[in-house]
């Protein structure tokens, strides 16, 4: 049973759907502390990686910072990359230096406007990207969050591997 494919495009751009999860089990254990989460049976990310990777709020930034402005920043309305750093809110707001338009990471993402740390979406992600069928009950329990939170955020992230045109260029895990 395949759940979707990735299709790599050149080094730096993976289109990415929807994968099954694959353990030392043959795909019957659901315990994802265990497996790795594969890619046409390329390993991508294992739960130790994602807990080295995504565990603080820092890191899941510096990882959106660099999904949005891989190049680095650059600003929407005139294109230039000199920035401010505005740090008095919960994230990093980033306005620019020539035309004062702000924006966060989070903006134009299904992360935009929540009021959930940034962390349980990133575990949420992991969860539901690991395993298709998890339901909206057992990420709430997982995750300590409300049903109600759940099941908004588990919708926004299958709507978001739903979409064909959910392309990535998703900076390299390193072993160290």
């Amino acid at each position: 049973m395949n759940y979707g494919v990735v299709h790599y495009e050149n080094e730096n751009t993976v289109t990415v759907k929807v994968t099954r999860f694959l353990d030392d089990t043959g795909g019957k254990n659901r315990d994802f502390s265990r497996g790795v989460i594969t890619l046409d049976n390329k390993p991508v990310i294992t739960f130790s990686q994602y807990q080295k990777h995504f565990l603080t709020e820092k890191s899941c930034l510096e990882y959106l910072y660099n999904m949005k402005w891989p190049e680095g920043f650059q600003c929407s309305k005139c294109r230039h990359t000199a920035y401010y750093v505005i740090v008095t809110r919960n994230s990093p707001l980033y306005e620019c230096r020539r035309c004062g338009n702000q924006t966060t990471l989070t903006v134009g993402t299904i992360l935009e406007k929540t009021h959930t740390d940034i962390t349980t979406w990133f575990a949420a992600i992991f969860l539901v990207v690991q395993d298709k069928q998890v339901s909206t009950a057992q990420i709430a329990k997982q995750l300590e969050i409300s049903y109600q939170t759940g099941w908004s955020m588990v919708s926004k992230i299958r709507m978001a591997l739903a979409n064909p045109r959910c392309i990535a260029s998703a900076p390299k895990f390193s072993d160290d």
